[in-house]
């Protein structure tokens, strides 16, 4: 017996979307993660009163906070947005994050 499943993945325009058909037996697990390898990945920062780094978004096991951190703004530090509150985002490619989490040690 086959299950229909529609996904909505929202279009980066707010007047547009995109609907994905799958057909899999009722029951199946569905990996979708590739179709949203096109769209970003927002890693949050927040940031204690003294200017330390309480928690940061997808972080490896092998690295602190700061050094996850530095890693960032040394590549992608363009591609963060400073945000009132001690808080921050770095927007990044799902494929920028993947590489940039196996770059290895200065």
């Amino acid at each position: 017996m086959q299950a229909n499943v529609a996904l909505h993945i929202p279009a980066e325009s707010n007047t547009n979307s995109a609907v994905v058909q799958i057909d899999k037996p009722a029951g199946a697990v569905v990996d979708v993660s590739c179709l949203f390898s096109g769209y970003p990945v927002v890693l949050h920062v927040r940031f204690s009163p003294d200017s330390s780094i309480a928690h940061i978004d997808e972080r490896p096991a092998d690295l602190s906070n700061f050094e996850w951190f530095a890693r960032l703004c040394a590549n992608v530090g363009h591609k963060y947005q400073a945000r009132a509150g001690g808080r921050g985002f770095f927007r990044l490619s799902r494929v920028e994050l993947e590489a940039l989490k196996v770059l290895p040690a200065n």
